[in-house]
């Protein structure tokens, strides 16, 4: 099947790199063609990208519509995945994508966000509920990453000059499946609550809005009381967001260091089939961490890998190579290393 890619990135060095490879790495039985539109880069966006595999087409940077539009039109027949060049794809999530799309109707397709635990007890309480609206959980949310297939590309001959492109894409599209993961990071305090209002006001500039209003989502709330301890901290994000205007975009979690040369596989159990890979994807979008495992619940977040681990090879020698992880995570702890783990790797 073919897939094209379509990644508009706007001095996104950090992390194009980490992005393209994501959608590389589980292209295995797909054509997968990926077009990283470096708009109006002031840094090495372009050179990080073709490092890592993909076209680039250098453009002026006249927003982020006019880049989707450029990488459309580079774009080979059949289905379009739309990327963000600071969003990871877990391993399995364009296969998945690529089998939902492969359907002669009209179809958009968007992977389930993995979220990666905030820090702060305001992005905490915001994540909790905004991840279980009507409008996010159970359909295809975009937020980093949705898709066409060749029949719905019919519906998207053209971006409008919109803030909220996946929203509007959204709005043209009855027939939404969700299919696979990617990793979903919100950032914390002013540039959360910056965020979330360009979220708002880009829905609110469209004609059509496919958000559920503040009243249904309330009401959603009301009915749920495990989401109560966490709705004060929901409702200050949306109530400080309203003072601002202007664009706004989260520059925090963009900052990220180069992957390690080397790094070591150990298990203690039985892993699942793509333990590695998971691992891999979370060290190459937070290569500080150092150590990395499966772990519980059913976030990304800081804490003891469980059962199996991907360390960096430098990192496990300098702790004297111990292959108790309970071991290596205190060791790894102690010389400054911040342990990660994923659900997805159990």
């Amino acid at each position: 099947m073919r897939v094209d890619v379509v990644v508009p990135a706007r001095d996104e060095g950090a992390l194009v790199g980490a992005c393209v490879r994501s959608v590389l790495a589980g292209s295995a039985g797909l054509d997968v063609r990926v077009v990283v539109v470096a708009n109006g880069c002031s840094d090495d966006t372009g050179e990080r990208a073709r490092e890592a595999g993909a076209v680039v087409v250098e453009t002026a940077g006249e927003g982020k519509a006019a880049a989707l539009n450029v990488g459309l039109a580079h774009c080979r027949s059949g289905a379009v995945v739309f990327l963000d060049a600071d969003t990871v794809l877990t391993p399995g999530a364009l296969g998945a994508m690529a089998r939902a799309l492969d359907v002669p109707r009209p179809r958009l397709v968007g992977p389930r966000p993995l979220l990666v635990e905030p820090s702060g007890w305001l992005a905490r309480s915001f994540a909790a509920v905004w991840l279980r609206l009507p409008g996010v959980a159970g359909d295809v949310v975009g937020a980093g990453c949705y898709a066409v297939n060749a029949a719905g590309r019919a519906l998207v001959p053209e971006f409008p000059d919109v803030v909220a492109d996946d929203a509007w894409v959204r709005t043209r599209f009855e027939e939404r499946v969700v299919a696979g993961t990617f990793l979903f990071v919100l950032p914390s305090g002013r540039e959360l609550i910056n965020v979330v209002r360009r979220w708002r006001d880009g829905n609110a500039a469209l004609p059509e809005s496919p958000s559920a209003g503040t009243g249904i989502n309330l009401a959603f709330v009301a009915r749920r009381p495990r989401l109560w301890p966490y709705l004060p901290g929901f409702l200050a994000v949306l109530a400080l967001g309203r003072r601002q205007r202007g664009w706004a975009r989260s520059e925090a979690v963009r900052h990220t260091g180069r992957m390690a040369s080397s790094y070591t596989f150990l298990t203690e159990t039985t892993p699942t089939a793509d333990a590695y890979e998971q691992l891999h994807t979370l060290a190459s979008r937070f290569p500080q961490a150092g150590l990395y495992g499966a772990g519980p619940g059913d976030l990304v977040r800081r804490g003891r890998p469980v059962g199996v681990a991907l360390v960096e090879t430098r990192l496990w020698d300098r702790v004297g190579r111990p292959t108790d992880l309970g071991t290596l995570y205190a060791r790894a702890r102690a010389v400054g290393a911040t342990p990660m783990t994923t659900p997805l790797a159990r």
